[in-house]
Formats: C-alpha cells, structure tokens, sequence
C-alpha cells in the first residue's frame, strides 16, 4: 500500500493536513472543557447552585450567562423568565449591556 493512501479499514491517511486539523479539534475540545469546567466551579458558588454541560446549548438563552456574571460581580441581574426567542434575546441583551458597562 502507497504512503498516504487510505487503509483497508476506511480510516483518514495521515498526511500532515490531517494531522493539523485531528490536532486543531482536540485543541478546541480541550479548550471548550476547561472552560466549561471553569464556569461550573463558579456556578457552584450560586444560592442555588447553576450547572453547564454543554458549554454552547446552555448559555444560548442568556439564563446561565446572567447567573455567571452574578457570581462574579456580586450584582444580582435582573432577567426574563420563559423559554420564548422574546426572553432568551433580552437574557442576552441585558448581559451584553452589564460588560459593555463594566468595560
């Protein structure tokens, strides 16, 4: 078998794109657990406690983003209950408007 052909078994040859991008992904699948871990032990400190486990779907609707910049500022914040577009871009809006504040 040539260098650089796929294997009997279907998997991807190991030319150097390849092995840029397999390295590119675990570097951003590191990077996205770190993080996420690094916002659950400040979640942890919440009355009650919050939790994310996936770092993209949970903080979409603006809820855990708002209870994120409460444990850290010490502020409560002042947030839109439901699960409608409406609430979840007003969630967004109002933690983007606190950091645009806070510099």
């Amino acid at each position: 078998m040539a260098s650089g052909s796929a294997g009997d078994d279907g998997s991807i040859p190991l030319d150097i794109d390849n092995v840029h991008m397999l390295l590119q992904v675990e570097h951003e699948q590191i990077q996205k657990r770190t993080f996420t871990n690094w916002i659950n032990a400040q979640l942890a400190k919440r009355c009650p406690p919050s939790y994310v486990s996936d770092l993209f779907l949970d903080l979409r609707d603006g809820s855990r983003l708002l209870d994120l910049l409460e444990v850290m500022s010490g502020l409560s914040m002042k947030r839109q209950r439901g699960r409608g577009v409406f609430q979840q871009r007003a969630n967004i809006e109002t933690a983007l408007n606190f950091l645009k504040k806070k510099s």
